[in-house]
């Protein structure tokens, strides 16, 4: 055989042998995903800056979940987006408050 022969065998060759690794690695990636229904915990250390502002979405967020089931209970609004979003979220709401 001749050295561009050998040369080209052994191009064939790894070029193989990194399809069959790329083949396994992709296996193991999709391995590695999570099952449906899990959570990951996540330990946050906000600066005081970010903590004040992760305090007023989450009183935000609790507010408005509270206007959305008030409204679903006692005003018997639908239990759906669009409805709810009139009722508890649309700026036509606050403009009366202030």
């Amino acid at each position: 055989t001749t050295l561009g022969q050998k040369v080209m065998a052994n191009i064939q060759q790894r070029t193989e042998t990194n399809v069959s690794e790329l083949k396994k690695n992709k296996q193991k990636m999709v391995s590695k995903k999570e099952p449906a229904g899990k959570a990951k915990r996540i330990k946050l250390f906000p600066i005081q800056e970010q903590r004040q502002t992760l305090v007023k979405w989450f009183g935000t967020t609790r507010w408005t979940y509270n206007q959305a089931l008030l409204a679903v209970e006692k005003d018997r609004i639908p239990r759906n987006k669009k409805s709810l979003r009139v009722k508890c979220v649309n700026s036509e709401l606050f403009q009366n408050e202030n």
